[in-house]
């Protein structure tokens, strides 16, 4: 069974959860760095989101015996003091869960996806909580190369190698909406406007030597983007802004104007939102001569998740000079467009 693109993301986001919490050095293995979460309650969390939205609410399961007990102590705490259990002992919760939700997405076709599944929150389809939980990963994936780079290690190279996404197969979407990927790309640019005004001076322009600038980060995003869907995509010249910039990945390191850069990437974000609304589920196998060369659907998937991952670093640099925490991602309203049932 070939599987939806959407499902192949979210196997490639469980391996990548896992290695970057491996990129974490002992340093930041143990309790908080300041202001961030603990790498351990990370790791809780998302064993425990993971466990309710694929294993519980997705396949119709149980939670985990460790996943039970933990939300039930975490319910006893607060948030200025969570429950922060063993590094160790979060990684292999987090590991077990995944197992189980592997069974469940190994089985999933496009039909699934469409099928809708009570939530406390209301009624939406299968294909939401997927993509959510992509979108959930690789936000707190952003939140720990933060708290990796504090405590000494290199980048982690988020959003890795995405190798189930980069399979290629025949692609499955209903015909009459943008393609689910897509959609959570739309998403993501809307998590980027999100947070990008909650950074505060020392956080735009880089406080911390091992911390890369918020207006570095908003320029190479708006850069990555604008290669793979207007240049590449569309056949657009280059954003002239971004192409000054020099925030390539592999540019020296540097601090460009804030303003400029959510500026740049405004205007990358509104040139880029015509096309990926008219895709359609048959230019998904479509080559894209972009990064090597890949395919639209593996490209929406990639720049998905770059974004959510980078959004996740934004707020936890935000978060080290006061922030309040935004509670991300959002409620995803693109996916979500026609995810409800």
């Amino acid at each position: 069974m070939a599987l939806p693109l959407a499902v192949r993301l979210l196997l490639d986001a469980q391996d990548e959860f896992v290695r970057t919490l491996d990129h974490v050095p002992d340093p930041g293995r143990g309790g908080r760095w300041g202001r961030l979460n603990a790498a351990g309650w990370v790791a809780a969390h998302l064993a425990a989101s993971h466990d309710n939205w694929i294993n519980v609410l997705n396949a119709g399961g149980t939670n985990t015996a460790w996943v039970a007990d933990w939300s039930a102590r975490q319910r006893e705490a607060t948030l200025a003091n969570p429950i922060a259990p063993p590094f160790a002992e979060a990684r292999a919760a987090f590991i077990e869960v995944a197992e189980a939700a592997t069974r469940f997405l190994e089985r999933c076709d496009a039909a699934a996806l469409e099928e809708p599944v009570a939530t406390p929150r209301g009624t939406v389809k299968r294909g939401y909580l997927v993509a959510r939980a992509s979108a959930h990963a690789f936000v707190h994936m952003g939140e720990l190369s933060v708290l990796a780079s504090l405590a000494g290690a290199g980048d982690a190279g988020l959003p890795g190698r995405l190798q189930h996404v980069a399979e290629t197969y025949e692609e499955y979407d209903p015909p009459d909406v943008p393609p689910l990927l897509a959609r959570l790309l739309l998403d993501g640019y809307d998590e980027v406007v999100r947070v990008a005004p909650v950074l505060s001076a020392p956080a735009r322009f880089g406080a911390f030597e091992r911390l890369n600038p918020g207006s570095l980060t908003l320029a190479h995003l708006g850069e990555h983007e604008d290669r793979v869907w207007n240049i590449a995509a569309q056949g657009r010249p280059a954003n002239t802004w971004l192409a000054r910039a020099h925030v390539s990945t592999d540019a020296p390191r540097g601090a460009p104007d804030f303003d400029a850069a959510v500026e740049a990437a405004m205007r990358m974000r509104a040139s880029v939102t015509p096309y990926l609304e008219a895709l359609t589920a048959e230019d998904l196998a479509r080559p894209i001569e972009a990064y090597g060369g890949s395919t639209v659907g593996a490209q929406l998937a990639r720049s998905a998740v770059h974004c959510f991952a980078h959004t996740g670093e934004l707020m936890a640099v935000a978060s080290l000079f006061g922030a309040e925490d935004l509670g991300q991602p959002g409620l995803l309203a693109h996916v979500a467009d026609s995810g409800t049932a």
